[in-house]
């Protein structure tokens, strides 16, 4: 892409072909740590050579971090303020289990391999039904609702 940037460019500004990507601005988005090149056959140290991180265009690249999932930043529903401030409460815990995972924090090893202990609560236990099961948690009455159009 680099490339053609720089091609495509270069008529409007001979300069673009010095410049990263032509000189425009390239937003990169997803999250690093999950988001892997496949390299055929690759061993370990393939696939981290192949990444992003490891280009000779990572020098220009601004790294913005997300700090706030906000996936689960959703206002409490309970009907007590308990309730409400005990639902917060596993939201943050959560949501920082979730960084913490992302970050390697949880059992960190030397060879970046780590047995991570799933909560119970989210957990598929229906073994008859999984996907019926994920389906009830995420659209809890979805069948309820299903030929009502609004």
């Amino acid at each position: 892409m680099d490339r053609y940037f720089r091609d495509i460019c270069h008529p409007i500004n001979p300069d673009s072909m010095d410049i990263p990507f032509g000189g425009k601005v390239i937003v990169f988005g997803g999250d690093f740590r999950q988001v892997l090149k496949v390299v055929t056959h690759g061993k370990r140290e393939d696939i981290v050579n192949a990444t992003l991180n490891s280009s000779y265009l990572w020098d220009y690249v601004t790294v913005l971090k997300l700090r706030k999932n906000m996936r689960l930043s959703k206002v409490p529903s309970g009907p007590s303020i308990e309730e409400n401030e005990k639902e917060l409460e596993d939201i943050r815990s959560f949501s920082q289990w979730l960084l913490d995972i992302g970050d390697g924090n949880v059992n960190p090893t030397d060879d970046g391999i780590s047995d991570i202990q799933m909560p119970e609560d989210v957990l598929i236990t229906d073994v008859n039904d999984p996907i019926g099961s994920i389906i009830s948690c995420i659209y809890p009455n979805y069948l309820l609702n299903l030929g009502n159009p609004t």
